[in-house]
């Protein structure tokens, strides 16, 4: 269905979401998740709860190289038009750890959208994953 994927397109969550990021606004990026929202970012642990994710974010807002630019590649309603979600790839970029230089890391995440009793759109589960290194694959075409 594409009901709910218009709405959720219409109100630009994920634009927003971008633009509280990156005007490092902690209330306003979690201002889009839901109470009960779960946000899975690769090789942490699975952050519960809208609180101990704007606790969570602290560390990212306060680089000062960071940095994120989202695409939208795909979205998609239930039929119902309470649930929907986007695709998203993503460059973001961070002080590396050790140089504190720039470095771009690049992924994708799912985000998964719950309509509120108030019609609004929040964020149920956002699910973000690092793109993988490019290399040759057992699906990559070969040659005869």
């Amino acid at each position: 269905g594409t009901r709910g994927a218009a709405e959720m397109e219409s109100c630009d969550g994920e634009g927003a979401g971008r633009e509280a990021w990156n005007a490092k606004e902690a209330s306003k990026v979690a201002g889009h998740d839901a109470v009960d929202a779960t946000v899975v970012i690769a090789n942490s642990p699975a952050i519960q709860g809208k609180e101990a994710f704007h606790g969570a974010m602290k560390a990212a807002l306060a680089d000062p190289n960071f940095k994120l630019d989202t695409v939208t590649t795909s979205a998609e309603g239930s039929k119902s038009g309470d649930l929907g979600y986007l695709n998203v790839t993503y460059p973001v970029t961070s002080s590396d750890a050790k140089t504190t230089k720039p470095m771009v890391a690049k992924g994708n995440y799912l985000m998964v959208y719950k309509k509120q009793a108030d019609a609004s759109w929040q964020i149920h589960n956002d699910f973000a994953s690092p793109a993988a290194p490019a290399k040759a694959s057992c699906f990559a075409a070969t040659p005869d």
